[in-house]
């Protein structure tokens, strides 16, 4: 069985000005063939619940996969993994990494980050 892996090693919120904002993950690449080589896809997928203990197939298998993945590189290799915009939420991502066949690995450990609501509230203008 291909054993790739892809390990999440930070999570990095940018700044944003409006209600959505992109996240940023940062992992190491796994390989074609556990570490080397290179893997052909990945299948980063999020939602605002965390998976419950025993039931990730069905996590995975609901939750909403990223658009506009990153195209993998080569093993050892840092990787920055865009999400696009999320509204202000807790979310947590869980990926799968495939090589060319494609033989899927198993699920990476859970990443979770805020997206924090930085718009601020409507100017008071009858205040007597």
């Amino acid at each position: 069985m291909l054993k790739l892996l892809l390990t999440f090693l930070a999570l990095i919120l940018l700044a944003a000005a409006s209600e959505a904002a992109p996240i940023t993950l940062t992992c190491t690449a796994s390989g074609d063939d556990s570490t080397s080589g290179t893997a052909s896809q990945y299948d980063l997928r999020y939602k605002t619940t965390a998976p419950a203990l025993g039931d990730t197939a069905n996590w995975f298998a609901t939750a909403t996969q990223c658009a506009g993945e990153a195209v993998p590189l080569p093993a050892g290799t840092t990787q920055v993994i865009w999400t696009g915009d999320l509204a202000p939420a807790m979310y947590y991502f869980m990926v799968k990494v495939a090589d060319e066949v494609p033989n899927w690995s198993g699920w990476s450990n859970v990443a979770t980050k805020v997206v924090a609501d930085v718009t601020p509230p409507f100017r008071i203008y009858d205040l007597r």
